[in-house]
């Protein structure tokens, strides 16, 4: 798919059916365009780390104390890929993201104004 690509360095984002950890090292590692991808993830079989996966709440009490809750975790000394980022934030339902597309990593927090 990438080698259609003319030039390096691209950034790809991909929606949750096709992205997992194996396809984003591929991308970044495999391929002379070094294309570094980011996107929601699917839980099973994708390669999050189990550190990062939150379980969907059912009732409103539980929803509405995770909400706002964020998981991250850095991959680090991998030899295909410098640095990938999981993470997974609550909303309304846990959210995943894989991506080797950060530059950077800081917490700012955000409210809603009503």
């Amino acid at each position: 798919m990438f080698d259609q690509l003319k030039g390096t360095h691209f950034t790809c984002g991909l929606d949750n059916l096709y992205i997992s950890v194996k396809f984003c090292q591929a991308a970044i590692s495999e391929t002379k365009q070094k294309v570094v991808t980011r996107g929601v993830c699917r839980v099973h079989d994708r390669g999050l780390p189990q550190c990062v996966i939150m379980p969907e709440q059912t009732s409103d009490a539980a929803k509405a104390q995770t909400r706002g809750s964020v998981k991250a975790a850095v991959l680090k000394d991998d030899t295909k890929v410098k640095d990938m980022v999981a993470f997974s934030v609550y909303d309304t339902k846990p959210v995943r993201f894989i991506s080797t597309a950060v530059t950077s990593l800081k917490w700012i927090k955000k409210e809603k104004s009503l």
